[in-house]
């Protein structure tokens, strides 16, 4: 899989996506932001490493027992004698940063804007 990157700054990221998406019709390339250089470095790595199509992949997840598989995994948990309360933790009451919002370009601790995306 061939990934072509771009290095932009933070603060004009979403700006950027949405123009190269509403030229997707005609490029035929979906843009997405993946991060700055460390994530794009592993998104890289994963693609090298699964050389499956991503139809494949689609197609093969449609045969997967979603309640299975997560008994499946809560008894391999078990086994383990591992809590997946001590993974998740306690939930935030409160500043939940734009749940459902595109937060690539922002730091995840602070919430500001970063210099830069992509690489």
């Amino acid at each position: 899989m061939n990934f072509t990157s771009i290095k932009i700054a933070g603060a004009d990221a979403i700006r950027i996506l949405n123009d190269y998406r509403s030229k997707y019709a005609t490029t035929g390339q979906y843009p997405f932001l993946i991060g700055d250089h460390q994530e794009l470095e592993r998104v890289q790595e994963n693609a090298e490493f699964n050389k499956q199509y991503p139809t494949d992949i689609i197609q093969t997840s449609l045969g997967i027992n979603i309640a299975e598989w997560i008994a499946e995994r809560r008894k391999k948990a078990e086994e383990y004698e591992f809590s997946p309360g001590e993974m998740l933790g306690e939930w935030p009451d409160e500043d939940v940063r734009e749940k459902g919002s595109i937060i690539l370009h922002k730091d995840i601790c602070s919430g500001k804007i970063k210099k830069e995306k992509g690489g």
